[in-house]
């Protein structure tokens, strides 16, 4: 992991305006680095050897913990611990791309005493898998500081769920009655229309079947069909 450690800017002394104060490195233990703001972020690996990356100077130091695995559409968290040296307000902290665009939604902290700890997580979402270059941008308003700390991802595609299968055994039972207990057993919802809720049906799948060939058997024994909104609900409906 690359050493260095964040820009922020300092209060002047009583004769001047604001002033750039150049980033301080600490001693911290091994496993720990001082990051180089605007340098090459941790990479994957090194994360998943437990690794993270910290930036400091006069007024904090910023501990940023990444998750593994991060899966390209879903929701991920990087975890943050501010240590105050300087009493901080009005935090606010964003995951952003390369293109300075806000990858998810802000979190915003009050305060960060002198001298205490505030732990608290950022999430943001990666559409596409691949390697992915973000960084944590933090700002507070008094004093005024900004940084951002770059890391690298590698962003995995989403694991593909299996596709729901059904599995009973009813005889002459009402059609509503046999999509009620595969909505439970799949967890997918499933309307039926009301002139055939109540013909009867048998559902005698011993053998693992998939749901939808499940559905458009059970359709099929009372003269309807069976559509799938967009939402990926069911419908078993008169033909039309």
């Amino acid at each position: 992991m690359a050493a260095g450690g964040a820009g922020a800017g300092a209060p002047a002394g009583p004769a001047g305006p604001l002033a750039a104060a150049a980033p301080a490195e600490v001693s911290l233990p091994s496993a720990r680095r001082v990051h180089t703001l605007g340098g090459p972020g941790p990479t994957t690996a090194e994360l998943r050897a437990g690794l993270f990356t910290t930036v400091s100077d006069k007024y904090w130091q910023i501990r940023v913990e990444a998750p593994h695995p991060v899966f390209a559409g879903q929701r991920a968290d990087f975890g943050l611990l501010f240590d105050g040296r300087e009493t901080l307000t009005s935090v606010r902290a964003v995951v952003i791309g390369p293109s300075g665009r806000e990858l998810g939604k802000p979190v915003d902290i009050a305060l960060i005493p002198s001298g205490g700890e505030v732990q608290a997580s950022v999430s943001f979402m990666i559409p596409k898998a691949g390697h992915a270059d973000v960084a944590v941008s933090i700002e507070a308003d008094h004093p005024v500081l900004r940084t951002r700390i770059p890391i690298s991802l590698d962003v995995e595609a989403a694991p593909v769920a299996p596709a729901p299968v059904v599995k009973m055994a009813l005889r002459d039972v009402p059609l509503r009655r046999a999509l009620a207990e595969i909505s439970r057993d799949t967890g997918a919802k499933i309307t039926v229309a009301t002139k055939l809720a109540d013909l009867t049906v048998d559902a005698d799948f011993a053998d693992p079947i998939p749901l939808e060939a499940a559905l458009r058997l059970l359709a099929e024994q009372v003269g309807g069909t069976v559509e799938r909104t967009p939402d990926g609900a069911y419908r078993v409906m008169e033909v039309r």
